[in-house]
């Protein structure tokens, strides 16, 4: 499903990032020599401190970004050839995510399915489903600007499985929310489960990680630093999660 090799992503720096920064390079490498696979179907956690490549990683993944070096495959397709049709088979979604506040609930997702390649036909069959899943059949005809936060969080989420992917990104969806805030996003997970689709969850919250995934891998500082499935990484040690991560990035720092 997922097959990374050697990628490299380059940034470029303006006199007052180089300061804020504190560093003197006009380029910031954000993704350096990662590679990795994942089979499809799998939960797979990207793990990793502020700046260490995760939001990077997963706006490649969705074709929002473009590797500097190196190849991805998605779904069997190369990214640099066939960006446009993956694009149609995955789904993105992120804390915060922004809404056009002028549409309609259902007019929002009518749209983001048409981004997806969905015809009216297919949009007509597909959102009534999607509405009653996610709770939003009972505002489907309210303006997005009127409605509460917890509703704008399942419209994120309706609107990242919309079109049915096969491939889908959720970059820091509970960010900011408590546990039981956090729910639907722990829902999401399992749903996309249950379907067949491949999950690429980032994180820097260890609990939820040991909460639902089936493989992680840690980047530092661009970084692959380790690769492996959950139980592999918990037995890392003897303590807990933090404690497994904490020994990991101190050895990425020797």
């Amino acid at each position: 499903m997922i097959k990374v090799e050697h990628l490299f992503k380059f940034f470029s720096l303006s006199s007052a990032q180089q300061k804020e920064l504190g560093i003197k390079t006009k380029e910031l490498s954000a993704l350096t020599d990662l590679s990795f696979s994942c089979s499809a179907g799998k939960i797979l956690m990207v793990l990793g401190s502020k700046n260490s490549g995760k939001s990077t990683l997963l706006g490649i993944l969705a074709t929002i970004l473009k590797p500097d070096k190196g190849n991805v495959q998605l779904m069997g397709l190369d990214l640099n050839t066939h960006a446009a049709e993956i694009r149609k088979h995955v789904g993105f979604f992120s804390a915060n995510q922004p809404f056009f506040e002028y549409l309609t609930v259902a007019e929002q997702l009518e749209y983001s399915a048409g981004l997806k390649g969905m015809t009216g036909g297919m949009i007509s069959d597909r959102l009534p489903v999607i509405l009653e899943k996610w709770h939003l059949a009972a505002i489907k005809n309210k303006r997005i600007s009127s409605i509460s936060a917890a509703e704008k969080l399942l419209l994120g989420i309706a609107q990242s499985v919309v079109h049915n992917p096969r491939l889908l990104l959720l970059d820091e969806p509970a960010l900011g929310l408590d546990l039981f805030s956090a729910k639907p996003v722990f829902e999401l997970v399992d749903y996309a489960k249950k379907d067949g689709m491949t999950v690429v969850y980032a994180t820097n919250n260890l609990s939820k990680t040991e909460l639902i995934g089936d493989e992680l891998i840690v980047l530092h500082q661009g970084r692959l630093i380790h690769h492996s499935s959950i139980v592999d990484f918990r037995n890392l040690s003897e303590d807990s999660l933090s404690a497994a991560f904490l020994s990991l990035l101190h050895k990425a720092q020797i």
